[in-house]
């Protein structure tokens, strides 16, 4: 999770005008068109968007503190074997370079970034959804999951990194909830592990990370 210090950092840089010369910074391993980036959100990722030959694009980094490479090139690789099978994803975007991830040495440190297309259409809040679009929902989680069983990706997190990670930050005098930690590890541990059940998910597949175009739900942010 993204430290509220670097967030404070990067989004001090934008402007009223939703410009940043960080964003800039980093689009440079980008065509584009001469217009600014404009910063969208901070939350996993800082998010702006971009032009490029026209089009809408999206630009997304994130400190080198708080990502690695292999794992952003495996949701790379992630997105792409989706969008072989129809998934409607955010397709990346190679760089000037031919990368589909770039590092870029900055001011404020060092940060990774991707690009990708822009998603066209638009964003519900539940309240919104409609009785089919809340069907759509539920069956683009179910194809997703079916066409990420037939991908093995390298370098994605899993359970037991994040057990890793929450462990790491619990202070060694809580006693208590590293044993409570290490028992649910042994659990899950125990469960049986196959195609039908454990692979890549999305990870938070929720509204913020949907782009609607009439019922259709397209992906975004991995």
């Amino acid at each position: 999770m993204m430290t509220l210090r670097l967030m404070q950092a990067v989004v001090a840089t934008v402007s009223e005008q939703w410009e940043s010369p960080l964003a800039d910074e980093v689009l440079q391993r980008w065509d584009h068109n001469g217009d600014s980036a404009k910063f969208w959100r901070a939350s996993t990722n800082f998010v702006f968007f971009f032009k490029q030959a026209g089009q809408d694009c999206v630009l997304r980094f994130n400190h080198a503190d708080e990502r690695t490479l292999s794992a952003m090139q495996g949701e790379i690789d992630f997105v792409n074997g989706l969008a072989t099978q129809g998934i409607p994803v955010a397709k990346p975007i190679r760089s000037r370079n031919g990368h589909y991830v770039e590092s870029v040495a900055t001011a404020l440190g060092t940060f990774y970034a991707t690009a990708f297309e822009a998603l066209q259409g638009e964003q519900w809040e539940v309240e919104d959804l409609t009785p089919q679009q809340f069907v759509a929902w539920g069956q683009a989680l179910g194809a997703l999951h079916n066409a990420s069983a037939k991908l093995t990706v390298a370098g994605r997190p899993t359970w037991q990194d994040h057990l890793a990670m929450a462990a790491a930050l619990i202070p060694a005098q809580e006693t208590a909830a590293h044993q409570t930690l290490e028992m649910l590890r042994q659990q899950l541990h125990q469960l049986p592990v196959n195609a039908e059940n454990f692979g890549l998910i999305h990870y938070d597949f929720e509204l913020d990370n949907l782009i609607w175009d009439g019922e259709t739900a397209g992906i975004i942010d991995f």
